[in-house]
């Protein structure tokens, strides 16, 4: 069964972003005439980057523990803003202490395909 990623907190709207890559395959014909056309059932994916800044140091320690938890695993989150989960693996995370009480906090996420597992 595939875990879900549900933190605590909602990371800082400021500090997320969604990047979506399209595969698509291209033939080349003479006189330079080309024919396009998406790679696969699922051409189209995702690279998120989630913030949380500033952060309680007890939720960073969380997400952190899940993360290492998930090396390599697929997982579920929802983004910002979305109402379906998508597969995930997290491919990054950065820990700062830049506040005397409290943290940031980033990771980077890449969309994943196929059975949950």
């Amino acid at each position: 069964m595939i875990d879900t990623f549900a933190p605590r907190v909602a990371p800082s709207v400021g500090g997320t972003s969604l990047d979506e890559t399209p595969a698509i395959l291209t033939t080349k014909f003479g006189d330079g005439y080309t024919q396009d056309m998406p790679d696969g059932l699922n051409s189209v994916r995702g690279a998120v980057s989630l913030s949380w800044d500033p952060i309680q140091p007890s939720d960073a320690d969380t997400m952190i523990a899940f993360f290492r938890a998930h090396s390599g695993r697929k997982f579920f989150y929802t983004l910002p803003r979305e109402t379906v989960p998508r597969q995930w693996i997290a491919t990054k995370w950065h820990r700062a202490y830049p506040y005397a009480a409290s943290d940031s906090f980033t990771v980077s996420l890449e969309e994943r395909f196929g059975a949950p597992g």
